[in-house]
């Protein structure tokens, strides 16, 4: 069985967005892009709440995400992904799956024949 770890950015009294869905307090910078691509590598599945996919799905496919970080946008693009909610959208986004069980994940998609990789997390109230 895969190793499941969380990738998330959070103030020190543990919020990881303000008003609004507000993220301008992230510090998204060359460094952080380096980190956010070796994080990547190591991952062979992302997993994502529903509404944390939706805003993912909206940028990263896109030009602007591409054009924003093209490392980054080619491996979210280029991973397996899985959305686990209770109320799945459908999947649009490549290499996507959708809805519960979570306990699978780490046996699902394509890089769980594959030798051991962690599976990223980022699972909100979905």
């Amino acid at each position: 069985m895969r190793k499941i770890f969380s990738f998330m950015m959070t103030t020190l009294d543990g919020y990881f967005e303000g008003r609004n869905h507000d993220l301008g307090w992230h510090n998204v910078d060359e460094e952080f892009g380096e980190f956010a691509a070796r994080q990547l590598d190591e991952s062979g599945t992302l997993v994502f709440g529903r509404v944390t996919y939706r805003l993912m799905a909206g940028f990263w496919p896109t030009p602007e995400g591409e054009k924003a970080d093209p490392a980054v946008a080619a491996r979210m693009n280029g991973t397996d992904k899985i959305v686990a909610s209770r109320t799945p959208d459908r999947a649009e986004w490549a290499d996507t799956s959708t809805g519960p069980p979570l306990s699978d994940a780490p046996t699902r998609g394509r890089s769980a024949a594959r030798a051991p990789q962690p599976v990223l997390g980022q699972v909100g109230g979905t």
